[in-house]
């Protein structure tokens, strides 16, 4: 399924943005009130307007941030990143090569 982006401006005011944000608000693609099964590791309510950041974007940021090599940015991704819950403002993380794959 095809993620349906918002625009940032309706981002629900209880979303999290990652931190550094100088690192990460590039990686920002839009937002979503849509679950998404096959990203999130976390069920949510599809009642507020969460921030979406493209994967590979964010593995790029994670790079730069902590000067480290592209495996060392994928497990730092996915145990701090992807992996955590912090409420229903968490953000979501996607990926175009989902689609490309599943359609």
């Amino acid at each position: 399924m095809k993620i349906v982006l918002l625009p940032l401006s309706e981002a629900h005011p209880d979303a999290l943005y990652l931190e550094p944000r100088e690192y990460f608000d590039e990686a920002i693609i839009g937002t979503t009130n849509q679950p998404d099964s096959y990203h999130d590791s976390w069920y949510r309510d599809s009642d507020i307007n969460i921030l979406v950041y493209d994967i590979d974007m964010t593995l790029e940021a994670i790079m730069r941030w902590q000067e480290c090599s592209p495996d060392d940015a994928f497990e730092w991704f996915h145990y701090n990143t992807q992996g955590s819950w912090f409420g229903e403002g968490t953000p979501t993380f996607y990926s175009d090569d989902y689609d490309e794959e599943n359609e």
